[in-house]
């Protein structure tokens, strides 16, 4: 335990130190400047209450002391440095919490229906979901890794000749790691080729949109995540085994095939 006189001397000289880590930090300093100088007298062989006294009386008057502290430990940099910190820290929460929120969420199994993109009110559609599929395949270029996070296969009836319909929708989601960074936009020059030998244009390759041609839009953006709701317009591939969205440009050559069979991505 600190000597009496040692403790009140110490608060005195740092009162006038705004910023209360820098004062306790200076407090500390003294404190312990002082129990070495009493060490020293006691080793000597002087009487402790006598020794903190000559203690004291060497370290002068705290006022004049606290007065100089309190002019060099000015309060603006200690307040900056904390205000930093925790601007940093709500930053990088803010990040996780972004990043967290693409956890999937959607229900899984043959007679579930997700909402939002894949949603539909079977009370005012002719809709009928004929694979709901989770393939969970991914391919990676110049630090980006795009993944297909889940398809769907609708049959609905056309309203003129009463024909069935096919429409097939998937999720893209595009990972980035460096969030200072621009998303890519590359998904929009992926094309897409089935097992039957059908192929799909790339968005910005089908300057005639009649043709089957690759679609989407963003959705989600987070500080490392982008989703994409896409789809194939023109969707023909309905009796293929399995879906390949391709990015061939530029030496890259990147992949995803989504298995239409067994609903696991290959």
């Amino acid at each position: 335990m600190e000597p009496y006189q040692f403790a009140v001397w110490c608060d005195r000289a740092v009162e006038k130190i705004a910023y209360r880590p820098d004062r306790m930090a200076v407090r500390a300093e003294l404190l312990d400047h002082m129990e070495e100088k009493l060490a020293d007298l006691a080793a000597q062989g002087k009487p402790l209450r006598e020794a903190e006294a000559e203690v004291v009386a060497a370290m002068g008057d705290p006022v004049p002391i606290a007065r100089d502290l309190g002019r060099l430990h000015r309060p603006f940099w200690g307040y900056a440095l904390r205000a930093t910190r925790w601007i940093l820290v709500l930053c990088l929460v803010a990040m996780v919490v972004s990043a967290l929120g693409f956890v999937d969420s959607w229900p899984k199994g043959e007679d579930t229906f997700a909402q939002g993109f894949y949603e539909t009110d079977q009370a005012d559609s002719d809709r009928v979901c004929t694979r709901d599929l989770y393939p969970d395949v991914s391919a990676t270029s110049d630090g980006y890794t795009f993944t297909v996070t889940r398809a769907v296969e609708w049959r609905r009836e056309n309203g003129e000749t009463g024909q069935p319909v096919y429409d097939f929708y998937f999720t893209v989601a595009v990972f980035n790691p460096r969030p200072w960074a621009f998303h890519t936009d590359i998904l929009r020059e992926f094309s897409a080729v089935d097992s039957l030998g059908n192929h799909y244009a790339a968005y910005w390759d089908a300057e005639n949109k009649d043709i089957p041609h690759v679609r989407g839009n963003p959705v989600r953006t987070g500080y490392f995540t982008i989703e994409h709701n896409m789809w194939l317009s023109g969707y023909v591939s309905q009796e293929a085994q399995w879906i390949e969205l391709r990015y061939q440009r530029a030496g890259r050559n990147l992949v995803l095939r989504i298995d239409l069979e067994g609903g696991e991505g290959t």
